[in-house]
């Protein structure tokens, strides 16, 4: 993404958060990333990609998260398990899966499963009054 990595310095700048925040632009599904991190936000992300890749996505990003770290996944595309609600993100997921090649909206249950396998616990979903969802969880 970038395109995405100066409309994201300019908010880090604005926050005067330049030497509390790194960006880092990779691929997170193939790259190997450098460094560890304390936390990785990761925002409108795993929707716009197959669930392999999602799956993928979230171990290769968990290896650069230290011990105690915590990962956040904010987004629309946060399903309830039963995949039928929020009624909203369940028209968001229309979209999703006419735009993107094999992005969708995934389960929270999903999101769940994968951070197990990546080594994270703590898992918390917090869903926003926008619609949106901010799922928390922390490296073991």
């Amino acid at each position: 993404m970038p395109a995405v990595t100066p409309v994201t310095r300019q908010y880090i700048k604005k926050a005067n958060a330049e030497k509390r925040v790194k960006i880092l632009t990779a691929d997170a599904v193939n790259d190997q990333i450098s460094g560890t991190y304390d936390a990785v936000v990761m925002t409108a992300f795993l929707q716009v990609l197959s669930q392999a890749d999602a799956r993928r996505a979230v171990k290769n990003i968990s290896r650069v998260i230290n011990p105690g770290g915590d990962i956040y996944i904010r987004g629309y595309g946060i399903l309830d398990n039963s995949r039928i609600s929020p009624q909203k993100l369940v028209a968001f997921n229309l979209v999703f899966i006419n735009v993107y090649e094999e992005g969708q909206a995934y389960a929270e249950e999903e999101h769940k499963d994968w951070l197990e396998e990546a080594g994270f616990d703590n898992f918390k979903r917090t869903v926003m009054p926008d619609g949106s969802s901010i799922i928390t969880a922390r490296k073991i």
